[in-house]
């Protein structure tokens, strides 16, 4: 992820990413980060940290300490989604393997020889 997106999220929930070193993620799931950060200031999880945000088995995972059963359950959703989200540019894309599965779109995908 760039430095400009990390600092843009950061900026939206100053304080819940200092356990946070650096998203290991792609900037295509920006817009799915911001929706985790809307979610929990809508919640009011006050207690919420972000420890890690990263990409695992192609979808988006966010870990963190605090929040409860029901921001757990939609943090689930958010990472089942992100399946279906390039995580390079956002646009639609699809679970690809071919030695490291990625949620790529046909574009990004080029660069992986199979799809799951």
């Amino acid at each position: 992820m760039t430095e400009e997106n990390e600092a843009k999220l950061r900026a939206l929930a100053p304080g819940k990413f200092k356990r946070l070193a650096y998203f290991e993620c792609g900037d295509g799931w920006v817009g799915l980060l911001e929706e985790v950060i809307a979610e929990a200031k809508k919640r009011k999880l006050r207690d919420l940290a972000f420890v890690q945000a990263k990409e695992k088995f192609g979808k988006l995972r966010v870990y963190t300490n605090g929040g409860n059963p029901d921001f757990w359950d939609y943090l689930w959703r958010v990472e089942t989604r992100s399946g279906s989200i390039c995580e390079i540019c956002g646009a639609p894309g699809k679970l690809r393997g071919g030695g490291w599965i990625r949620a790529l779109c046909d574009e990004h995908g080029k660069i992986s020889t199979s799809d799951v």
